[in-house]
């Protein structure tokens, strides 16, 4: 099983999907934000990174970017209860700054688990 960081600022959210990741066996570490994510990627990082788009402080976007800079073997996958802002397309632009998997949040309770699995079972 994986080890898991979920990274989002609605704690409702993130508290059912970390149960959800956990009854399935995997371990999950859980961060508010951006900020919270990076320093939990110490001292070693998680096998795959599960986090919103849009969070306060530092979000999803540059967490992506840091994460496939500094830490190319994790996998991503990404959420948005927003799929744009404006003209601009957030899941795509979390797609092409990294992530492996975009997810608008209405679909998370069917695939979520399906696609964390997928990730799983690419760890090396």
């Amino acid at each position: 099983m994986a080890l898991i960081l979920l990274v989002d600022d609605d704690e409702v959210f993130r508290s059912v999907t970390a149960r959800m990741l956990r009854s399935a066996g995997h371990t999950v570490k859980e961060a508010c934000d951006g900020i919270q994510a990076l320093q939990a990627l110490e001292p070693a990082p998680p096998n795959i990174v599960v986090t919103d788009v849009l969070m306060p402080k530092c979000d999803g976007i540059e967490l992506i970017s840091h994460l496939k800079r500094s830490y190319p073997d994790v996998r991503i996958l990404a959420l948005s209860a927003k799929e744009s802002l404006g003209s601009l397309g957030l899941l795509n632009l979390a797609r092409i700054v990294g992530a492996d998997v975009t997810l608008a949040k209405s679909t998370v309770s069917e695939r979520l688990l399906s696609e964390v699995e997928v990730l799983a079972s690419k760890l090396l």
